[in-house]
């Protein structure tokens, strides 16, 4: 019995050991170069490289609330950052101009300017990849980029637990995993 009892939990051991080690974290490439870390960033709306139309507009309201959860950068409220676009005319296809870059930092005084992309989206597969930026308003540089790609189910913890069911619990998952590996990379918050 005692034999029995010690295998089970060895069984268990592994078995747990096997489903924690498969997780991928955020690919984050940070510039060299970065003078200040930002604390007030202003978040443009994400671009949508995907036939779903609204996958960009989902991720990027998940991913602006969960900045604002975690508290950790002051954030520019998005209707003011509406109404610039809407003053400078720009209307997301186009790059972002450093006439945009500098009209940000001067009527809401942010310090990095992030923007992101939905690269892939696939409702039925539960699959998100995207691109994030983040700019310093100042000198207009790249201050590092952040690609992540996940499924499904590589949030499967046991059995079905943990592994999200919609593309909204999908992009919740992912907002929280990218803006704790950019705290981990401390790159950037108001301390």
């Amino acid at each position: 019995m005692e034999a029995l009892k010690s295998f089970l939990i060895a069984v268990f051991i592994v078995f747990a050991c096997i489903s924690c080690s498969t997780t991928k974290n955020p690919k984050i490439e940070v510039s060299t170069n970065i003078e200040k870390k930002p604390c007030k960033i202003a978040v443009l709306p994400f671009k949508n490289q995907t036939d779903d139309p609204t996958i960009s507009n989902l991720f990027y309201r998940i991913f602006l609330d969960t900045l604002i959860e975690e508290a950790h950068f002051e954030i520019i409220p998005e209707g003011q950052i509406r109404r610039i676009l809407i003053l400078e005319r720009y209307t997301g296809n186009k790059e972002i101009s450093r006439s945009l870059i500098n009209a940000i930092r001067k009527r809401t005084g942010a310090d990095a300017l992030i923007i992101g992309e939905i690269l892939e989206s696939n409702r039925k597969e539960l699959k998100l990849s995207v691109l994030i930026y983040a700019i310093d308003t100042s000198s207009g540089k790249l201050l590092w980029t952040t690609y992540y790609s996940k499924t499904g189910e590589d949030y499967r913890k046991v059995l079905h637990f943990g592994r999200p069911f919609t593309m909204t619990k999908l992009a919740k998952n992912m907002a929280d995993d990218i803006l704790y590996t950019w705290n981990e990379e401390h790159l950037g918050g108001c301390w």
